[in-house]
């Protein structure tokens, strides 16, 4: 994949993010004139009753839109950086390979010189 659309899928997925968590947001500020005040939604915990669960409420609505943020970025994101890592390994034995490759001539042209023989005719 070029590096040009690899960057504009990344691009287009981080304002994907972004749109999707100001989506409350925004669907509170239609068709009103007041300012968007950020809703604080507390957790509330409460202590087990006769061997109840515990029981978290307020929380339970924002779980669901942050697993789909974080999977929406994590999953590109992910894929990036496992791209950049592949490209860079395959590189770097490509170089590794030239390097043993020149190393066995250097090394063949040395043995020759030490036994006397002209390594060019």
């Amino acid at each position: 994949m070029p590096s040009r659309t690899l960057s504009r899928a990344l691009m287009v997925t981080i304002a994907g993010v972004m749109l999707s968590s100001m989506a409350p947001a925004t669907v509170g500020a239609i068709g009103t004139t007041t300012t968007v005040k950020p809703i604080s939604r507390p957790v509330v915990m409460e202590a087990p009753r006769d061997g109840d669960g515990r029981e978290v409420r307020g929380a339970q609505g924002m779980s669901l839109p942050l697993f789909i943020d974080g999977v929406l970025l994590g999953v590109p994101l992910g894929l990036l950086l496992g791209y950049r890592v592949l490209q860079r390994w395959q590189s770097h034995k490509e170089k590794q390979r030239d390097i043993d490759r020149l190393t066995a001539q250097f090394q063949a042209l040395f043995r020759a010189l030490a036994q006397g023989k002209k390594p060019y005719p």
